[in-house]
């Protein structure tokens, strides 16, 4: 299938949209332009004489987060059309721009450094994220969640072992009381091991069902 879209923009040429089209290296006065393997890669558009490509429009639309990741649009998608129409006018004003020689200009200088250094660093960090990301790593955090969620519910225990009932009722309603737990287990306790430590236990894991002996 094809379509023809007449664009006048401040005098340029009209641009001719096809829906597969071959292939054509990148071309135009761009001074920094590079050549990229565009193998299997169809044309979307052409703005004298230069190519936009079926890629370069799902990732503007990926860019604008109009699509997911990985993601590819259909020629007659009603977001591929919006955003090769898009790509259409920044490729107009670009090669405006080049004839107009705005790149040597001071102020456009120091945007496309700053730009280029953007974008350098973040795909820096996507190539991180890429390499951190893998199978392994996810591997280990999924086993590391399951051996946690294994672990059970955990409570903090403490004691004060007493002599007798007498006592125990006595320092039941101390307790009720709101009397320091600590300093009762470490003047009343009879546990040598844990009246030093407040009566303190840790903090035990809940055994299930399963595991309580009868």
């Amino acid at each position: 299938m094809k379509w023809v879209k007449k664009a006048a923009f401040m005098g340029l040429s009209a641009v001719m949209l096809t829906a597969c089209g071959g292939q054509t290296p990148d071309s135009g006065d761009n001074e920094q332009s590079v050549t990229i393997n565009r193998t299997g890669d169809p044309i979307a558009a052409r703005v004298n004489n230069t190519p936009i490509y079926r890629s370069d429009v799902s990732r503007a639309a990926q860019a604008q987060g109009l699509i997911g990741p990985d993601m590819e649009l259909a020629t007659d998608d009603p977001i591929f059309l919006v955003t090769v129409n898009e790509l259409i006018d920044q490729r107009l004003l670009s090669l405006d721009a080049v004839r107009a020689d705005v790149s040597q200009q001071p102020e456009a200088q120091r945007r496309l450094a700053a730009a280029r250094e953007r974008i350098l660093g973040n795909y820096r960090v996507e190539q991180y994220v890429a390499e951190a990301v893998n199978e392994t790593s996810i591997r280990e955090l999924y086993e590391a969640q399951r051996d946690l969620a294994g672990r059970g519910e955990e409570r903090r225990v403490r004691q004060i072992v007493l002599a007798d009932e007498a006592t125990a009722a006595d320092i039941a309603q101390r307790l009720n009381d709101e009397e320091d737990f600590e300093i009762l287990a470490a003047e009343f306790s009879t546990d040598a091991a844990t009246r030093d430590r407040g009566g303190e236990l840790g903090w035990p894991r809940r055994c299930s069902a399963s595991a309580v002996s009868s």
